[in-house]
């Protein structure tokens, strides 16, 4: 896979770009009101990503006409893995300046399609190409370059066996719970199953890394001192909206409607819960708080509702644990971040992401947009389906992303929904 590199210069020097990034700004603020007013997965909600993308890709444009020409000479050209899908990708990696990086770039629209339809596309505020001495999965990426099989074809697998050593411990996911109410954090926990069947199903999955479901709740203070241990973070929260302390009256409407839909007959519980026929290969408790879930969340639901739709530039989000809030920065009083963190909460991307990647991840992953929890968790299972492959992260987001197009259609929200800052070129049999 060739990684190409598109550079955007700082504010001040182009005003045709700073009046497009500014005009965007204003118009992803709306999406939140127009989420609330129409529903989270409304086709409305889809045009405005289009309309998004359109003049981003119009601002790059008129800057660098050649920025989107695929056949440039690349950034960085990652080792191949023996399978095409992967190897034949050409993913864009746009060098945008800090104060840019929680606008959804992943939204790039040339007018006919998404640029992610065909390309996987990552930012950050340095190149795709990785730097002589970097952190040591880096330098494992570079040592495996000529690395092949014993047929003489570049795999996954003949790079794995080289770097992983007899009795060298396979890579940690660490799974991490928010706080939510008890229906919503069933709901995580059936994340936790989707990314821990995904590791089972994918080819190289159980060899490459192990999911961590810890005991007991995770303490910021405990969460701090233990993430350099593990190779990856998974933090799982509310995804439709930001997270809230709950409170007995807070909970009162959720009880309700669970009452409703449990002691009903199966109209009752149809007309409770808005369920008419679970998704195939979906059990149906799952499906049952999904639809609870969704239906709290849309315009007419009974639950009294939080700030919701803050500006995508909100500065003092974090993790919300069980014991208290957890801001990226403060991982630099532990020990230190891992090289992956895939944030599976509110908007995390658009108001964590640069806060992670400057404090040490070198890959962060996560939502650019409200989205209910359902294709959330489908997400982050196609994901580490993809890395469980073999494929560098920015290409597992892509797959993911046309994974969840195709079960959601091409109008659902949903799909465009997740993106990727930093580098896009991490793969698990490095770490």
């Amino acid at each position: 896979m060739r990684w190409l590199d598109i550079n955007l210069p700082e504010p001040g020097i182009h005003p045709s770009l700073d009046a497009a990034v500014a005009d965007v700004r204003a118009l992803y603020a709306t999406l939140p009101d127009v989420q609330q007013r129409d529903g989270l997965d409304a086709v409305t909600v889809t045009s405005i990503m289009d309309e998004i993308g359109c003049r981003l890709f119009l601002a790059v444009q008129e800057i660098a006409p050649k920025a989107f020409t695929p056949d440039r000479q690349a950034a960085e050209e990652l080792p191949a893995i023996g399978a095409a899908a992967h190897d034949d990708l050409v993913g864009f990696h746009l060098v945008v300046p800090k104060v840019w990086h929680d606008l959804p770039w992943n939204w790039l629209h040339n007018s006919l399609r998404f640029l992610q339809e065909e390309h996987p596309v990552a930012w950050s505020d340095h190149s795709a190409r990785l730097p002589k001495a970097g952190r040591p999965w880096m330098e494992r990426l570079n040592g495996s370059r000529y690395v092949l099989d014993d047929d003489g074809n570049p795999s996954a697998r003949a790079a794995l066996a080289r770097l992983r050593a007899d009795g060298v411990g396979r890579p940690e996911v660490l799974f991490v719970a928010g706080h939510s109410e008890e229906v919503i954090r069933s709901l995580i926990f059936r994340e936790a199953e989707a990314i821990s069947m995904a590791f089972d199903d994918a080819p190289l999955g159980a060899d490459l890394a192990r999911l961590e479901i810890p005991a007991h709740a995770l303490t910021p203070a405990r969460l701090r001192a233990q993430a350099l241990g593990y190779q990856a973070l998974h933090y799982a929260g509310p995804t439709s909206q930001p997270p809230a302390v709950a409170d007995a009256g807070d909970d009162a409407w959720l009880e309700n409607l669970l009452i409703d839909a449990l002691t009903g007959g199966d109209a009752e519980v149809d007309g409770a819960i808005g369920l008419e026929t679970a998704p195939v290969g979906v059990d149906q408790i799952t499906a049952m708080l999904d639809e609870i879930a969704e239906r709290a969340e849309r315009p007419d639901s009974r639950r009294p509702r939080h700030a919701f739709g803050s500006a995508p530039t909100t500065r003092d989000t974090s993790w919300l644990l069980d014991d208290g809030p957890l801001a990226p920065e403060e991982f630099g009083r532990g020990m230190g971040l891992p090289p992956l963190v895939f944030s599976n909460s509110h908007c995390a991307l658009s108001e964590l992401g640069a806060r992670f990647h400057q404090a040490g991840a070198s890959t962060v992953v996560g939502p650019v947009a409200p989205v209910f929890s359902r294709p959330a968790r489908h997400f982050a299972g196609h994901f580490y389906q993809a890395l469980g492959a073999g494929w560098c992260a920015g290409a597992a987001v892509w797959s993911a992303t046309r994974a969840l197009r195709d079960d959601l259609g091409t109008e659902h929200p949903g799909w465009l929904s997740f993106g990727l800052q930093g580098y896009g070129s991490l793969s698990l049999q490095y770490l």
